[in-house]
């Protein structure tokens, strides 16, 4: 499900996904149309998957049919009867999400979250006053509903860090100033780990669930604390690796 806020239509997207004699991935898009219920609850939500599938001639068997959705609660509910596979993606997603944005009871995430803070902060305003031109690469904003949206701020950030001070006003240098150059380094080189475990779970040409377990595992490994790490660092790898 996608919503595009500025215009208040939500979109759905229905995909079929098969593999031939030699396991090649053969994706097939239904459908991307405007979601046209009253609200978004689970029953709704299957109500709508049901009548695309009945455009096509197809139903879903509860016996037979596979279905492969993001985790949110709504969606498990909505193929609840099922045999739902949850995606990797989005679980890797929403758990550097929560890295970043959230609070957490047992580990103290303030330092990584203040350093996301800032760059989210010179971020927008650099995009916000259009001074994108005098910089060598396009500032990213960072977007929950993109795969590592996180690393794809922070990775471009760090690439043009020494030319960010000409597109500043005072207020935002000082925001620049207390950045910790060492820690955005360390951050980026662990994240990249998760962008490359991403792309190779979204390939569209090959299935990808044999690969779920052993990637867990690489990432784990990421996890592990080296002798050099900043304590913001150790405390993420920490946090991820539980």
């Amino acid at each position: 499900m996608l919503n595009i806020s500025f215009s208040a239509i939500n979109y759905a997207g229905i995909s079929l996904h098969n593999f031939d004699a030699q396991f090649k991935l053969q994706p097939f898009v239904l459908c991307c149309r405007a979601y046209d219920l009253e609200n978004q609850t689970s029953l709704n939500i299957r109500k709508f998957v049901n009548s695309i599938l009945a455009e096509f001639g197809l139903s879903l068997n509860v016996s037979s049919s596979f279905v492969v959705s993001d985790n949110e609660n709504k969606m498990i509910c909505a193929f609840e009867d099922l045999k739902r596979i949850g995606c990797s993606d989005h679980y890797l997603n929403k758990i550097l999400e929560k890295t970043f944005t959230k609070k957490d009871k047992h580990f103290d995430l303030e330092e990584v979250q203040k350093l996301f803070c800032l760059v989210k902060e010179i971020v927008e305003h650099v995009r916000r006053v259009h001074r994108q031109n005098k910089l060598s690469k396009k500032l990213q904003i960072f977007s929950k509903t993109r795969f590592n949206g996180a690393f794809c701020m922070l990775y471009v950030f760090n690439e043009i860090f020494e030319q960010l001070p000409q597109t500043l006003n005072t207020n935002h240098l000082l925001s620049y100033s207390l950045i910790n150059k060492q820690l955005l380094q360390q951050l980026c080189d662990f994240l990249i780990h998760f962008d490359e475990v991403i792309e190779k779970l979204s390939d569209e040409q090959r299935p990808t669930i044999h690969l779920v377990v052993p990637l867990r595992q690489y990432l784990i490994k990421c996890c592990l604390v080296d002798h050099d790490d900043e304590g913001g660092l150790i405390l993420t790898k920490k946090f991820i690796g539980i």
